[in-house]
């Protein structure tokens, strides 16, 4: 069922005047309500919509700057994360932050699912899809991914929360002592073809 969905979509974006914008990103927006009604977002203070891993140690925030995606560096401290490394930025506290590239859209949404559709347009290279999880997903500086399943159904997980671990390990962590995270290795296409790769993932079901 999963291939034919995929052959489905690929025939779509074969089709004349249709882009992959107007079948992976838009479905990828539709896809994401879907998961909002679920898992439904909260207004920042600053300005925009923040959607909470339930632990509270991981967030999606997007506003009129762009998406990005919070996490909480104390599981890593704990693990082992040196207080010093570069991973953190400026004023981000005890939060490790990972961004897309920057917009200044002047007047945000006051609907969070309209905010991230006025976001998906000009940031549509940040937003793909994984045939192998049937989720759409977003990519952000240094490997961080946010992911979102494409439909309700089944015992997948219905957000993902993924962290490259080459700079943690560089930093000191013990990838196996990280509570809340899983050190998995995990399949993904990557230049049409599937590829290993080890992650920092937190499933939400």
């Amino acid at each position: 069922m999963k291939r034919l969905r995929w052959l489905i979509l690929a025939l779509l974006l074969a089709l004349p005047g249709c882009s992959a914008l107007d079948v992976v990103g838009n479905d990828a927006v539709r896809a994401f309500g879907d998961r909002l009604a679920s898992f439904p977002a909260e207004a920042l203070e600053t300005g925009g919509w923040s959607l909470a891993s339930p632990d509270r140690t991981a967030w999606l925030e997007w506003d009129g700057h762009g998406f990005r995606m919070a996490v909480d560096a104390e599981p890593f401290l704990s693990a082992s994360l040196d207080a010093e490394t570069s991973l953190f930025q400026a004023g981000t506290a005890r939060r490790l932050v990972y961004g897309t590239p920057a917009l200044a859209i002047p007047a945000p949404a006051e609907d969070p699912l309209e905010q991230f559709r006025i976001l998906a347009k000009p940031l549509r290279d940040s937003i793909g899809y994984h045939m192998e999880t049937d989720r759409y997903h977003i990519v952000f500086e240094n490997g961080a991914m946010f992911e979102w399943a494409k439909d309700s159904g089944g015992n997948a997980p219905k957000l993902v929360f993924m962290l490259d671990p080459e700079p943690f390990l560089k930093a000191g962590v013990q990838p196996d002592a990280v509570e809340g995270w899983t050190y998995a290795q995990i399949t993904l296409h990557m230049g049409g073809r599937p590829k290993q790769l080890w992650k920092f993932v937190k499933p939400v079901d």
